[in-house]
């Protein structure tokens, strides 16, 4: 099924700009809501760059994600990584050690997740890799990266606060309405 197909099926609609909005998580957040928004608080604060969105890219998105055949695969998403005028090679939370590890340095790394623990996944970093941080991420994710001195640019990803779904421009709203409105024009900007 094509991408446009499923987006039909399920009513998901693009805006006027083209842009498609995620879909509301379900459940809630790992952590409590407070320990989230002070995250966000600590690191909008940073001042690192925005992930804005951007002309269409004729790259193809590729995520690389952990699982018991990533390593029958690792020729091929090496040989990906080694063309980054056609492929934009993404992973995720550990997955970037384990390429690292394997000599392969993906285009990106990025993560969503707000506990602490996730810091322990940036302990390895590659100066030829660009770091995508959900704003919500802990502090110590921020500080792994920072002391590395490795591109950081910042997004803030759909979530669960005070218990609802949420999707990117509901989290605005409700940023807003704990006290964070001086950030998030600086987020939506």
């Amino acid at each position: 099924m094509l991408v446009e197909e499923y987006y039909k099926q399920e009513g998901i609609v693009p805006d006027e700009e083209g842009w498609y909005d995620p879909v509301k998580p379900a459940g809630g957040l790992p952590v409590k809501d407070d320990e989230y928004l002070d995250s966000i608080r600590k690191n909008v604060c940073r001042g690192h760059e925005r992930l804005k969105k951007a002309p269409y890219d004729r790259r193809t998105f590729v995520y690389v994600g952990a699982g018991p055949t990533m390593q029958n695969y690792l020729w091929e998403i090496a040989a990906m990584c080694g063309q980054p005028e056609r492929y934009l090679v993404t992973c995720s939370n550990k997955t970037a050690k384990y390429l690292l590890a394997n000599d392969i340095v993906p285009h990106v790394h990025w993560i969503i997740d707000p506990k602490q623990s996730k810091a322990a996944d940036f302990e390895v970093t590659h100066e030829d890799t660009e770091y995508w941080l959900n704003v919500g991420c802990h502090p110590d994710v921020f500080d792994m990266v920072e002391k590395q001195n490795r591109k950081i640019k910042v997004f803030i990803a759909a979530s669960n606060v005070g218990g609802e779904q949420l999707d990117t421009r509901e989290c605005h709203e409700a940023m807003k309405e704990h006290g964070l409105s001086p950030w998030c024009s600086w987020l939506e900007g």
